[in-house]
This record gives structure tokens, sequence and C-alpha cells, in this order.
């Protein structure tokens, strides 16, 4: 594996797009929902969660979203407000979701009053890699950084495929360190007690 973030990012969207069959995503996507939503949001008290809208072969997590709206669990998306910056927005169904730069779908500003958003209790952070301290490989735009730096969610979880959980990268001072990583192999890290009634 190449050591740079720019080689690393090629290669593993590479992997990601051409290296998994549309079967493969799906089972492994609903096998990772499971374990977040088993090991982690069934027993906790988490309020909202904030997702991502899958590109470029990423981990699905609309079944993540299909059981949260179930219990009517806040739901939070992210929508990219300027060059530098993002917040997150609540979704509570699908059309929701508009297709915006990049082609990626973010909430609709039509369904909101305002654009200040909300900080959710727990992140899903999506990434082209990770590695074993739980640092991060991102799109190279750094929004994830920034939001993570200023608003201080309670936990991030990373949330990718075995296959991109690398034994280090070198991180920047700017890079934002995650509380875990969860990959089909797994939980990576041990602050899933955060919350009051986790009990793993």
């Amino acid at each position: 594996m190449p050591k740079d973030k720019g080689s690393i990012r090629k290669k593993m969207i590479e992997m990601r797009e051409n290296g998994l069959s549309f079967r493969e995503r799906k089972e492994w996507s609903s096998h990772l929902a499971s374990l977040l939503i088993n090991d982690l949001l069934l027993e906790t008290s988490v309020n909202s969660v904030g997702l991502y809208y899958p590109i470029k072969g990423e981990v699905d997590t609309f079944p993540i979203f299909d059981f949260l709206v179930s219990r009517n669990t806040t739901c939070l998306f992210p929508r990219v407000v300027s060059d530098v910056e993002m917040v997150f927005l609540p979704v509570s169904s699908r059309r929701e979701l508009v297709r915006r730069k990049f082609g990626v779908y973010e909430p609709d500003v039509g369904f909101y009053t305002g654009l200040e958003g909300s900080v959710p209790d727990i992140v899903v952070v999506p990434g082209v890699a990770f590695d074993r301290k739980n640092h991060r490989i991102g799109y190279g735009k750094g929004f994830y950084d920034r939001y993570l730096t200023k608003h201080k969610p309670l936990l991030k979880i990373g949330y990718g495929y075995a296959f991109q959980l690398l034994n280090t990268i070198d991180a920047d001072l700017w890079d934002v360190k995650l509380d875990l990583v969860l990959t089909e192999n797994g939980w990576q890290g041990d602050n899933k007690n955060i919350f009051a009634g986790g009990s793993r």
C-alpha cells in the first residue's frame, strides 16, 4: 500500500468501487448496521445520530437510517454551506435529500427555517482509510475535520470495510482522531460506554 495520502486515497476508492460486487456491498453494509445497532444503539440513550450519504462504494448507512426513523430517533445528514463549512440537518425521509455538488445527496433547505444545524450525539464518519490508532483519511476537503474540531459530538465512529484499515497513517495536526472504528470484522476502540446504559 502506498504511503502518501493522495495515493492511498486513489487506491482505496478504486478498491471500494471495483473490488466489491453489489451483493457484497449490500451484505457487508447490512452486517455493519447490525453491529452498530445491536452493540451500541440499542443499549444507549442516544437522541441523535449523524449519518452520511454513501458515495464511491462507501458502506451504506440507510439500514441505520431506517432503524433510527422507526424508533423516532433524530437522524441528521451533512449539508455543505460554504467552501469550508458543513452543518448537520435533520432528515426524516429520503425524499428530504436532494442531489447537490459532487453528486452527493444532502438535506433540502426547503424543509428548514434556517441553516444553523444541530450537533449529533453520535457522528458516523466516512473515510477512505483508517488506521489502528483511529486516524482517518477523507477525501481531502477537510469538512469533517473542521466540523468535528468545532462542534465536539459525544462519539465519533469511523465506518468502513476491513480492507480500509491500515496499520498506520501519517496524520496531520488538523486531522481529528476518531473514538471508534467499525468494520465488518468488529470494533476498534473502547469508548462505547460513553453513553449511559452502554454495557460493552
